[in-house]
């Protein structure tokens, strides 16, 4: 048997967005950096984020390719949920989840509302919507990307939040 040595390591300062209306076609690598930005921002962006994705992942709604939704997505819609109602960083963990649940499983309507990227936009105008996607969460790194255009079973989400 042989062994070889490989060397993963990722250079951080040259992987880094600079900017965050970048051009089409970053790479996951700055994903991950606006996530940890995020974490970073707020605590208990984690800890609901996984307790959705435990319960999603009971029914397949944690995969796009089956209609649900991405975990990206998810982060995004749990952040965008956190700065609208929790502004002051005041509300316990609990509240905030079940304060999300609420919004998302009973408020939130898709046809009139999307996230762009982690704020929340009203949109009554079906035209006015930057895509005809059921279901619209615009990718902050790259304004033209829908990273939920795969996401048909939102019905079953908020169902699954109520």
């Amino acid at each position: 048997m042989r062994y070889l040595k490989v060397d993963i390591s990722i250079d951080e300062q040259s992987h880094q967005y600079q900017n965050l209306s970048a051009p089409k076609g970053h790479s996951g690598i700055d994903t991950i950096y606006h996530i940890q930005e995020l974490v970073l921002q707020r605590k208990d962006l984690r800890p609901i984020v996984m307790i959705i994705k435990k319960i999603f992942d009971e029914t397949f709604l944690s995969m796009p390719y089956f209609g649900g939704i991405s975990s990206y997505s998810l982060v995004l819609m749990v952040s965008a949920y956190l700065k609208r109602f929790d502004q002051d960083k005041q509300e316990s963990l609990s509240r905030n989840l079940s304060g999300f649940f609420h919004f998302y499983g009973v408020g939130f309507k898709p046809h009139l509302f999307y996230l762009n990227g982690d704020k929340i936009e009203f949109c009554e105008d079906p035209s006015q919507r930057p895509f005809q996607d059921p279901f619209i969460v615009l990718d902050p790194l790259d304004n033209s990307n829908n990273i939920s255009h795969s996401t048909f079973r939102i019905k079953d989400i908020q169902r699954a939040l109520v």
